[in-house]
C-alpha cells in the first residue's frame, strides 16, 4: 500500500464507471456526466458521444484489463480450393485495445496466458501494436475453431478457458493496478467465458478510481 500510495495519481478526475451498459448514441444524464465522459474519450482518441468534436491526437497511455484472451482458429478456402488455417488472438479486451491503438494510444494488454494456448496468443501477441503485461496461469485459455469454407462461419469446437487460482488472479491484479497507476486511465472488459467473478471487477475499479485513475468499463 506505501507503493501505491507514492505512485498516487490526482491530476485525473474521480469519474464514473462510464460505458457500462451504455452505448455511444444515449444522452448523458446531466452536463457534469458529458463534461467527464469527453475528458475519458479525448484521452484515448475517440470521438465524444453525441457529440460531433473528435477527440484530440492521442500521446497518453491507456491499461486496458483482459482476463481471458481466447485463441481463434479458422478454416478458409484457398481460390485453388485447398483449405488455409488462420490463427489469431481474440476476445473483448483484444478489441478495445486494438480500437485505442488504432486511434493513436499507447496501449498496455493485462491479461492471464496458459497452457499451449496462451503460449500461441503470446507469440500473435508480439506482432500486435500493443504491450502486453501477463500473468502466469497454471490452466490454458480458451479456445475456438471456426469454418468458413462453405461461405457461412460454423463452429467446428469450442474449448473454455481455465479460471486462474487465487494467487494468479492476484499477480494479474497487481500488475493491472500499477500499470494502472503509472498510465492513468483503466479500462475494464469482460471475458467471453466469465471467468472472472464480477466482485474483482468492483475492487479493481474502486481501487484505481481512489488513486485518482480514470476508469472506464464495458463488460
Amino acid at each position: 500500500m506505501a507503493e501505491i500510495a507514492r505512485r498516487k495519481r490526482m491530476t485525473s478526475p474521480q469519474l464514473p464507471q462510464l460505458g457500462v451498459g451504455r452505448s455511444c448514441a444515449t444522452p448523458w444524464k446531466d452536463a457534469g456526466e458529458r463534461r467527464q465522459a469527453t475528458e475519458v474519450h479525448m484521452r484515448i482518441g475517440r470521438r465524444i458521444p453525441g457529440t460531433s468534436q473528435p477527440g484530440l491526437p492521442v500521446d497518453g497511455e491507456v491499461v486496458v484489463f483482459a482476463p481471458s484472451l481466447v485463441l481463434t482458429v479458422t478454416i478458409e478456402q484457398r481460390a485453388s480450393g485447398e483449405p488455409e488455417l488462420h490463427l489469431h488472438p481474440g476476445g473483448q479486451g483484444l478489441w478495445v485495445a486494438r480500437m485505442a491503438a488504432g486511434l493513436g494510444a499507447h496501449v498496455t494488454l493485462c491479461s492471464a496466458l496458459g497452457g499451449e494456448t496462451g503460449m500461441v496468443l503470446a507469440g500473435l501477441l508480439a506482432r500486435e501494436e500493443i504491450e502486453l503485461l501477463s500473468a502466469a496461469s497454471s490452466g490454458p485459455n480458451g479456445a475456438y475453431v471456426h469454418d468458413r469454407r462453405g461461405g457461412e462461419r460454423r463452429l467446428l469446437a469450442e474449448i473454455p478457458g481455465a479460471p486462474p487460482s487465487r494467487h494468479e488472479l492476484d499477480d494479474l491484479y497487481g500488475k493491472t493496478l500499477m500499470a494502472a497507476l503509472d498510465r492513468g486511465t483503466l479500462v475494464l472488459t469482460g471475458s467471453r467465458d466469465r471467468l472472472i467473478a464480477s466482485d474483482v471487477y468492483r475492487r479493481l475499479a474502486t481501487d484505481a478510481r481512489d488513486n485518482g485513475v480514470s476508469v472506464v468499463a464495458d463488460l
